[in-house]
């Protein structure tokens, strides 16, 4: 549990509330992108995997850091932009306030098999 105190009072964080998110936005691609661990195995979209991505709680910031599958044919970077972006969205309609970087890391790519990435996108 974090808490950040601001002007409209005091927020209390847990991990599972961004880990919802996260998870939120990554259902919107349901078939073409998959959220795993950091190496690289598929885990069942629920916000109890929050322990599987890396939410970093610093003074009055944090970052968020989160890992996926892309099927092949899927564009990389529109798909990540798009979930980095709705991430932040959420996040700041939701806590009143913005991560200081979101990171989504791709560590592979569907198709019969997966072939091993390592990319990050950060915004």
């Amino acid at each position: 549990m974090y808490q950040i105190k601001n002007e409209k009072g005091t927020i209390s964080l847990n991990k599972n509330i961004i880990g919802n998110i996260v998870v939120q936005a990554i259902s919107e691609f349901q078939d073409r992108i998959f959220l795993c661990n950091q190496k690289g195995k598929i885990m069942p979209e629920d916000p109890r995997n929050s322990s599987m991505m890396d939410i970093v709680f610093e003074e009055e910031e944090f970052t968020v850091k989160f890992y996926i599958l892309i099927r092949f044919g899927t564009s990389i970077n529109a798909v990540t932009n798009k979930i980095i972006d709705t991430i932040y969205e959420d996040i700041n309609s939701t806590l009143g306030m913005r991560p200081q970087k979101v990171t989504a890391v791709v560590l592979g790519i569907v198709s019969k098999q997966v072939a091993k990435r390592n990319i990050e996108v950060s915004k």
